[in-house]
């Protein structure tokens, strides 16, 4: 019974939200979504109710997905995908989609914003006797592994690059950790190795 409940409050919140979108899209007209939300369940009822006025959906990647998980699944008629890996990634998930448009990366401009601050940082690595720099993209994790990569996984990745920088005098390493308020935590013992 409990089961049938929830069930039956999903099938109630995607027909109010299928109607929501539809009295939005038909009112103002509207004939061709675009959106980069794909981590929630809102681009599948837009894309219902896009399909239902003749018109077309359309995601853009807005974040890299390194390993196919069921969470970023998506549904649209058109994906702008960064790569091809992405749009293989994408493939691997399962997402339902017509047409995969390789658009490179969009936001490459923010790179000369940052240059400057990029090169100081490198050049304080190659001064502390770094050769070979390499930069970590934690993409976060939670507890349990079923829906994200897992804390495991993680302290696994951070103790290895971590205990080969130890042993690797010719070795910096920049870690870039998508939530860095969170990390320490999630490390568990690993963050005394990170100390």
């Amino acid at each position: 019974k409990n089961e049938q409940k929830v069930i039956n409050k999903h099938i109630v919140d995607y027909k109010q939200a299928f109607n929501d979108w539809f009295y939005y899209f038909k009112s103002h007209n509207v004939k061709v979504s675009f959106t980069w939300d794909k981590y929630s369940k809102n681009h599948n009822v837009m894309t219902d109710v896009i399909r239902n006025l003749g018109g077309i959906s359309t995601i853009w990647q807005m974040a890299f997905d390194g390993m196919p998980f069921y969470e970023c699944k998506s549904k649209s008629d058109i994906i702008f995908n960064h790569s091809l890996f992405s749009a293989q990634i994408d493939n691997a998930t399962g997402s339902k989609f017509k047409y995969s448009v390789i658009t490179g990366l969009p936001r490459d401009y923010s790179i000369n914003i940052i240059k400057d601050q990029a090169s100081e940082l490198r050049k304080k690595l190659y001064s502390n006797g770094a050769k070979k720099i390499i930069c970590v993209l934690d993409e976060n994790s939670l507890p349990d592994p079923r829906w994200h990569t897992g804390e495991y996984l993680q302290r696994d990745n951070y103790r290895f690059i971590l205990e080969e920088l130890l042993n690797n005098q010719d070795m910096g390493v920049i870690f870039k950790p998508k939530t860095a308020g969170t990390l320490r935590k999630r490390l568990g013992d690993v963050n005394n190795l990170l100390i």
